[in-house]
């Protein structure tokens, strides 16, 4: 009896803890991708899209890479970051590699967020949205948290988001660092 009552409160207690980190975001928020969105082995974007596409501050593949020279190419000019909102497989497949596209997408019922910037090194987590409407204009907020795991040299970081097809006038992404070892639930007040 008492081994069963063990496990019980075993399985409880995974329950419990498996769940505690769970969160339902609005507008059934998931994302998809963050990471570099060039590695060698890999490349989030397009090579068109990339070569259109360069943020200030950014490093990037150096076309004339031989082994002997820099490997990446330090970009001085363009935007601090690049936002793309994608409501169609075609505008998809211009942007995105179809090696990454490996989740299912209704075009008429859901929509991707691509935000690229510049970012050391860090662990981020979708935290919240929300749509704010002031006077004649919506804008979408979409929350991070973040921590720095280790130091690295700044490179461009990519974060795809899925959300239902919901209008507004424009994105912010907002993030904030946290020193915790568990990121919160919930934006912070």
């Amino acid at each position: 009896m008492k081994k069963f009552l063990i496990i019980v409160t075993l399985l409880c207690l995974l329950l419990l803890c498996g769940c505690k980190n769970k969160q339902e975001l609005p507008y059934d928020a998931q994302l998809l991708f963050v990471g570099s969105c060039h590695h060698r082995y890999a490349k989030l974007l397009t090579e068109e899209f990339e070569k259109d596409n360069k943020i200030k501050g950014g490093s990037y593949s150096n076309p004339e890479y031989n082994g002997n020279n820099d490997e990446y190419i330090y970009n001085d000019e363009g935007p601090e970051y690049i936002l793309k909102i994608i409501r169609s497989k075609e505008e998809e497949e211009k942007i995105l590699n179809k090696e990454y596209r490996t989740y299912d997408i209704d075009y008429e019922k859901e929509l991707l967020i691509l935000y690229i910037k510049v970012s050391m090194n860090c662990a981020f987590y979708l935290n919240d949205l929300a749509l704010e409407e002031c006077e004649e204009k919506s804008t979408l907020k979409i929350y991070f948290d973040y921590k720095i795991v280790d130091s690295t040299q700044p490179h461009q970081r990519a974060f795809l988001v899925k959300i239902e097809a919901i209008e507004f006038d424009e994105v912010n992404f907002l993030f904030n660092k946290t020193t915790s070892n568990e990121f919160s639930l919930g934006r912070k007040k």
